[in-house]
Parts: structure tokens; sequence; C-alpha cells
């Protein structure tokens, strides 16, 4: 295979590679958010796939929408940043609306090493419960 472009050859291991180096995870509801504002600057041809995009998206909105949702957003991206969590780690408890510390640790390996078994549960549990209390006072 010397001599090949590896981009021809797998063409979407190519584009995730350029597109995605050094991308930010998003919550849903910052992609929705993303999209929306996207979509008014496209034309009619355009806005098909953006529509289905953004009604996905709607499924799985967890928090508040318009400028209040805004705001809604920033408010649990600051809050769990501030406890030091990787933006993935935002994004992932964010949307994910984990309801214990098992499930999280779980579906999130990270989690593990950040609350050992026993030793932090109360810890991660707080944060998962803080998490549903802004989510609820969202909607």
């Amino acid at each position: 295979m010397d001599g090949l472009d590896e981009d021809k050859i797998h063409p979407v291991k190519g584009i995730v590679h350029r597109d995605f180096k050094g991308a930010e995870a998003l919550m849903n509801a910052e992609a929705l958010l993303l999209i929306d504002s996207a979509s008014q600057l496209l034309d009619e041809s355009q806005k098909e796939m953006v529509n289905k995009t953004s009604e996905y998206l709607e499924q799985y909105m967890k928090y508040g929408t318009g400028e209040q949702g805004v705001e809604d957003v920033k408010a649990v991206r600051e809050k769990l940043e501030a406890k030091g969590f990787t933006q993935h780690e935002v994004a992932m408890l964010a949307n994910m609306c984990f309801e214990s510390t098992d499930e999280a640790k779980a579906l999130l390996p990270s989690l593990k090493g950040q609350f050992p078994d026993g030793e932090d549960d109360e810890e991660l549990q707080s944060i998962l419960d803080e998490i549903k209390l802004m989510r609820a006072d969202m909607l």
C-alpha cells in the first residue's frame, strides 16, 4: 500500500481526522443551539438535513429553550467544569442523566479514577443529583 493516499482508501477516517481534530465535546443542548443558529444562514435546499438533525436532538433536550436555555446550558457546563471534569465528561454527564454512581462509572469509565468505588460515591451521587435538579428547574 506504499504510495497510496489513505484518505482515498478510508475517506471517512480522513474526514474525521481533518474535521474533528481538536474539536470539543458538546452537550446535546449545545449542539442544538449551534445547529439552530447555523440553519438561519442556509438556503432552503440545505435545511432539510439540518432540520432532521435538530428534530432528533430535540428528543434528547434536557434543558430549557430560547435565551433562558442558552443560560441554562452555560450554567450546567460551568458547574461541571468547575468540579474538574473534562469536556468529554461534562458532555456525557449532562447528556446521559445518570441515575446512580454505578451507572455513571460503568458508562463513563474515566470516573472510576476520580471517584474510586466506595470512597467518593457520595460526592459523585451529589453531583448527579445536582444535575437532575438543575435540569428539572430548567424545564
